[in-house]
């Protein structure tokens, strides 16, 4: 494969503290490679990039191991994941290709047990510690029976009237 050198002054719209830069642009378009200050960044779209796993672990299991195509452990990766079968594990962490077992979090705390259920997707970010769970998962419903509105609900809470035909 062919690749063009391009100098900082035939880019548009580039960060203005790039300074030293040398950028490097395959003939087909499919891969670049960015080498800025001696740090060389890499795209290659000749593979599809979808980042969707599946996990098949068993409930109990916390670390839960996930096979990932093209998947690489750096801070902002996003990962969607399919369980099938339901986390009852307390302090589930994610294991994607082999990269090490992180913790899975919500709301800066280890994500719930039967939070992440059978034969759904969850969508995860690795903050460069931890997976970090995205969305919001439902913890409980509550039910209020009163003649006044409760000060707050949350999403799935009811609240019913009760009238008093005496």
């Amino acid at each position: 494969m062919s690749l063009k050198r391009m100098n900082r002054g035939l880019l548009k719209d580039l960060p203005s503290n790039i300074v030293n830069g040398t950028f490097y642009i395959a003939k087909d378009a499919e891969k670049i490679f960015l080498d800025i200050d001696d740090e060389r960044i890499e795209f290659d779209g000749s593979n599809d990039i979808t980042h969707f796993g599946f996990c098949q672990t068993a409930a109990g299991v916390a670390q839960k191991i996930v096979s990932c195509p093209n998947f690489k452990l750096i801070e902002g990766a996003v990962v969607i994941i399919h369980f099938s079968a339901t986390n009852t594990a307390s302090n589930p962490t994610l294991n994607v290709n082999s990269t090490g077992a992180k913790a899975i979090v919500y709301k800066n705390s280890a994500i719930p047990a039967n939070a992440l259920m059978a034969d759904k997707n969850y969508i995860f970010i690795y903050d460069g510690v931890d997976y970090q769970f995205v969305g919001d998962i439902k913890t409980g419903t509550k039910s209020v029976a009163s003649s006044t509105p409760p000060s707050s609900l949350d999403i799935g809470d009811i609240w019913f009237v009760i009238e008093n035909n005496t």
